[in-house]
């Protein structure tokens, strides 16, 4: 486990120089799109604790850059199936905790949220938060969870709880989040880090694997039929081999007319989990 200096966070003074980011999310006119896609999931609503504890890494680093909408589609999925995700470069200034899983965030790394805008087509997430270029805040970050099927696997990380694990810094020793309901100083958190680390494992992997080791004990006991811990596996094998994929810029111009092609219609398209 990596824990910063007990002494000092070493936060960034400046701002990182960026180009000018295109338009983001949260930055765009809904009036400007033919059609606008919100997305909005209930989280649990965590502690300081429970961020710390569901965390593989937790920094403060500065927003220096974002990409282009990125458009992700499982294999399996019709061309509107796909989503729109926007990368955010973070520049660490301080690495409070860092499990290790995927290499060591000593570098510049990538936050993915939902959404994205597009030329016709906005889609924003309510849960996602509106991080801005130059900006500085305390993260609390995860791999994303292993069975989505818009996992493309790249080396990304997702915020935890979304919009409620990006917490703003107000000085060099104390944070807060979003809602401003909590705040934690920097000698509490770093105890509440030492005390109780962080987790390898994204909740909702940890959770998954509860649920396969609930069904391969009750096929033991004899109350599911011979081979169904099998015949889950297998199912995951084959959502595990639809993860999603990034597609060409080329593919925006038609996804976005497929969707238009659907709003023009009156009907209803429903995205994969």
């Amino acid at each position: 486990m990596t824990v910063g200096a007990a002494v000092g966070l070493s936060i960034l003074s400046g701002c990182v120089a960026a180009s000018a980011p295109l338009t983001l999310p949260y930055e765009a006119n809904p009036a400007n799109y033919e059609l606008v896609r919100g997305a909005s999931t209930a989280h649990v609503s965590y502690d300081t604790r429970d961020f710390v504890e569901h965390s593989g890494l937790i920094l403060v680093g500065t927003v220096s850059g974002a990409s282009e909408p990125i458009l992700v589609k499982p294999d399996s999925m019709a061309l509107e199936g796909a989503k729109y995700f926007t990368d955010y470069y973070v520049e660490p200034g301080e690495v409070l905790f860092d499990s290790g899983e995927g290499g060591t965030a000593s570098e510049v790394i990538t936050v993915r949220t939902e959404g994205g805008a597009g030329n016709e087509v906005l889609m924003v997430s309510d849960d996602d938060p509106e991080l801005k270029i130059g900006s500085q805040y305390l993260f609390f970050l995860e791999r994303d969870y292993e069975w989505s099927r818009y996992n493309t696997g790249d080396d990304y990380y997702v915020i935890i709880g979304a919009i409620n694990g990006a917490w703003a810094v107000q000085d060099a020793a104390t944070f807060a989040s979003r809602t401003g309901a909590d705040a934690v100083g920097e000698e509490e958190l770093l105890e509440m880090i030492a005390l109780h680390g962080g987790s390898k494992i994204n909740e909702g992997d940890a959770n998954h694997q509860a649920f396969l080791e609930e069904i391969r004990s009750r096929e033991a006991a004899g109350e599911l039929a011979p081979g169904s811990y099998q015949r889950y596996l297998d199912e995951e094998a084959a959502v595990l081999a639809d993860r999603g994929k990034v597609l060409p810029a080329s593919d925006k111009a038609a996804f976005e007319e497929a969707l238009l092609s659907h709003q023009r219609n009156g009907e209803a398209f429903g995205y994969a989990s």
